[in-house]
This record gives structure tokens, sequence and C-alpha cells, in this order.
């Protein structure tokens, strides 16, 4: 049996889960929405938290994160840009070698960040880390730093969206009042 109060305390986690993701998203700092929403979530009866121990970790997880924020998909997008410029200049192709690869006769280097490109134009962040992660040589160098910012945005997306889900359960666990909410 759950009472009204433990009820009201477990669906303020879903208002709290929403301004979490949008702090996060914008790629501002986001402690505040992150305090909020450990506040809230420590009130929470156990009873309504499916995963309770997870959901702390997850908090922790973004806490390095909290006072810069994480890159933006916007910036991201605008950042990826400027890649193949500067890959171009730091390892910089001949003409034999892009002719081999006009005819066919080599297989294209930057063909991951091609495929990179096209993964980012459908917003799949995950495959564009996955095409980059294969470059080799100048051009991982050069990549490392966008790599390691898009991982960064890859995880806080997947741990917000953990933590918005368990706010969605738990205002929904079983009542009379979070099952007419959810509706």
């Amino acid at each position: 049996a759950f009472d009204l109060v433990e009820e009201v305390r477990a669906l303020r986690l879903v208002p709290a889960a929403l301004l979490l993701r949008e702090a996060v998203e914008s790629g501002r700092p986001f402690a505040l929405a992150l305090d909020q929403f450990a506040a809230v979530a420590a009130a929470v009866d156990r009873a309504y938290l499916e995963a309770d121990p997870q959901v702390m970790e997850q908090i922790a997880s973004l806490q390095p994160y909290a006072d810069t924020g994480v890159v933006s998909w916007r910036d991201l997008r605008r950042s990826f840009a400027s890649l193949p410029g500067l890959i171009e200049r730091a390892d910089p192709a001949g003409w034999w070698d892009w002719a081999l690869v006009m005819a066919g006769w080599r297989a294209d280097p930057l063909e991951p960040l091609h495929e990179a490109q096209a993964a980012l134009m459908v917003d799949d962040l995950e495959g564009a880390i996955a095409s980059l992660a294969t470059l080799q040589g100048e051009a991982a160098l050069v990549t490392e730093g966008w790599l390691t910012l898009a991982r960064a945005r890859l995880a806080a997306d997947a741990i917000v969206n953990d933590l918005y889900q368990v706010a969605l359960a738990a205002g929904t666990t079983s009542s009379p009042l979070g099952s007419t909410l959810a509706s």
C-alpha cells in the first residue's frame, strides 16, 4: 500500500528529471538541476525506485560534468565540420594517393570520416564515434579531442535517459494517482 505523500514525492521526480535532461542537453553547467534531482530522489521512498543504488551511482557519474556541462549536440556538429580540413593539414595526401583512391585502386583513408559525417546527419552519435575510432595515424590524433567530447555527450545522454525512465516508473508505480497522471 502506498500513501499519498510518498506518491507525490515520487511524482516530483518526473519534472526534476525533465529539468535535468534539459540542462544537460544545453551544453551549459547543470549542477543546480543535478542537485535538485538528487534531493528529490533522496526523499522518495525506496519502494518507488526500482533501481535505487543505480540512481545514486548515475547521479554521481554525472557529477564530474556538472560544473562545466557536456558539449551540446549543436556544438559537436559545428566542430565536426572543421575535422576534414584539420586532418588534411596534419596529413596532406599527395596527388598520386588521391589518384589511386579515385581510380579505386586504394581505399580512401578518410572513409571513416565520411561515414561519421553521414551518421551525424541522422543523429547517430554512436555510429559517428565508431566510425571515427577506426581512423589511423595523424587523422586519429586530430579527431581524438572530438571523440572525447562526443563520448562524454553520449554517456551523459544515456545516464539522463535512464534517470528519466526511473522517474517515470516511480511516478506510475502501482497506484491510482500515478496511473491517472501517467495517462
